[in-house]
């Protein structure tokens, strides 16, 4: 064996033994030993910043799109809100109130109401958009499965056009003319 190998395996050893440890004799904690070596491997340091970092990364791919949309609601609403505000204290002849206006006393809860306003209608299109998704999954599988049975290629292709609509009978009969303009110019 080589110094590398030598060292590896002692790294090896020594971290097994750090998650693994002594194994439990109690015949109830051998049904769920696999529990056991994850409390282990909780204690390790290394082990709870990798768990850190799936736990983002799962968090990201469920709520980063919810995330944007609640983002781009509110401010979209809120520069629309702050616009019409402005206008329309002009409008009536007042002096515009600027763009705090809707964080002024005359307005104490519009950014609130604006956030959960932004939330709720997001949290809509998100489930809406994953509800597509899921649609689209499960349609894509079935045409593939059929398609499989007949012995065709699974292989999912688009249509390359949609085929262009027919004019109907009264345009034909009527011969492709505008009709004339009733009143001149």
């Amino acid at each position: 064996m080589s110094t590398d190998q030598t060292v590896d395996t002692a790294v090896d050893l020594g971290l097994e033994a750090a998650i693994e440890g002594h194994a439990p004799v109690d015949e109830e904690l051998r049904g769920h030993q696999w529990l056991w070596i994850m409390r282990r491997a909780l204690g390790l340091t290394r082990t709870r910043i990798g768990l850190g970092i799936v736990i983002l990364m799962v968090l990201i791919a469920v709520f980063g799109r919810f995330v944007v949309l609640v983002a781009r609601l509110t401010a979209l609403t809120l520069v629309a809100l702050t616009i019409q505000e402005n206008v329309e204290h002009v409008a009536a002849g007042l002096d515009a109130p600027g763009i705090g206006v809707l964080v002024s006393r005359d307005y104490p809860f519009a950014v609130g109401i604006v956030l959960a306003v932004g939330i709720a209608v997001a949290a809509v299109a998100t489930l809406l958009t994953w509800r597509r998704a899921v649609l689209v999954a499960r349609l894509r599988a079935l045409s593939a499965r059929r398609l499989a049975r007949r012995g065709v290629a699974s292989t999912w292709r688009p249509a390359a056009r949609p085929p262009r609509p027919r004019p109907g009978l009264v345009a034909r009969q009527l011969g492709r003319r505008a009709p004339p303009a009733l009143l001149a110019a």
